[in-house]
């Protein structure tokens, strides 16, 4: 699998080995799917040990919900999670002020799930 973001001839700068998924997306107009596929695609550059890797996915991520109009709640979670998993790679790339920078606009996107109605 090339590097993210290397250079190879007759393909151009991104490299991306997880083109389909994002791409459908998009074609489709479905920002949402697009931002989770790279969210996926992030998640296993982390758990191989590419935290710089999943970085750019996640910060691809963000991007593409750039394009989703308005402020509808399913953008504000996957942007949350988004930049909760750009805190853990950060963390594993050893850059700790990132990391919280993340971790705190991560939690500005959550909010507390309604209460269970009792009984």
């Amino acid at each position: 699998m090339a590097a993210f973001g290397a250079r190879i001839p007759g393909v151009g700068a991104l490299a991306d080995p997880y083109p389909a998924p994002r791409e459908l997306a998009i074609q489709a107009g479905d920002h949402h799917r697009a931002a989770k596929a790279l969210t996926f695609a992030g998640q296993v550059e982390a758990v191989t040990g590419h935290p710089d890797h999943a970085l750019k996915y996640y910060q691809l991520g963000q991007a593409t919900l750039l394009r989703v109009p308005g402020d509808g709640p399913e953008t504000t979670v996957l942007a949350a999670g988004l930049h909760a998993s750009s805190a853990s790679a950060y963390a594993r790339m050893g850059d700790t002020q990132q990391a919280l920078t993340c971790l705190s606009r991560s939690r500005d996107g959550w909010e507390p799930p309604d209460a269970l109605p009792s009984g």
